[in-house]
């Protein structure tokens, strides 16, 4: 009882709003109203409008990709994506990509991945972030599909500059990404079918240099999944 009467006194003194249309929110919501989320513009509704498959096929072989939403720097798929990554609610990605499983589980996704992989950030980034939303995104795939959840197989080395992947060229992308990751126990992915996890698929960069880090360890498929697809790679 006393912890509903502090939340109820919470909610009061600070309440919560919307992100995309400033309604105040029930306790029970954070970030945005029920109403603003159904409007979210979907990938699955409009996939082959994005073309994924040019930005990921040709360099390694895959079995799945799939996403949930779009990505804009307009629309408030951004601002949720900021807030996951940026401003200390890895929650709120947990929470969406548990929202979403019960779909992604009916049609028969990822039906024989035994590891789930979330890419992994440099250390100096990690560091300053104080975590990887990538993880809290790949746990609830893994519990759901029965697969082993693996955080730290693999290491990114720490050579980043000042700035994001989205703030590249494609070509910028590509050449930075080049050998920035390996298995640290060679071996770990052998004859193993692998769910790489991440928060954005822009240009596919970044998954398929870590994909191509897997299958050259011995990893018999690899498959994608991400959150939110960038309109524009």
């Amino acid at each position: 009882m006393m912890g509903g009467l502090f939340s109820g006194l919470v909610d009061t003194l600070f309440p919560s709003y919307c992100i995309c249309c400033q309604s105040r929110l029930p306790a029970e919501r954070r970030f945005i109203c029920s109403t603003c989320f159904d409007e979210l513009p979907r990938y699955e509704e409009n996939a082959t409008y994005y073309d994924v498959e040019t930005r990921l096929e040709g360099y390694v072989p895959y079995s799945e990709y799939h996403a949930d939403l779009v990505f804009t720097h307009t629309n408030a798929v951004r601002d949720l994506i900021h807030l996951i990554k940026y401003r200390q609610s890895p929650e709120l990605g947990r929470s969406l990509v548990e929202y979403f499983l019960p779909g992604h589980l009916e049609q028969g996704h990822y039906p024989d991945v035994s590891i789930v992989v979330p890419v992994p950030l440099a250390p100096k980034r990690l560091r300053h972030r104080g975590y990887n939303q990538s993880d809290f995104l790949a746990a609830p795939l893994a519990k759901a599909l029965g697969a082993e959840l693996m955080t730290d197989a693999v290491a990114r080395r720490d050579r980043e500059p000042s700035g994001t992947q989205t703030a590249r060229s494609r070509r910028q992308r590509w050449e930075h990404m080049e050998g920035i990751f390996s298995v640290k126990a060679p071996g770990t992915f052998t004859g193993r079918r692998v769910l790489l996890v991440d928060d954005l698929l822009t240009s596919g960069a970044t998954l398929i240099r870590l994909a191509q880090t897997i299958m050259s360890d011995g990893a018999e498929s690899v498959s994608y999944y991400t959150l939110a697809v960038d309109e524009k790679s």
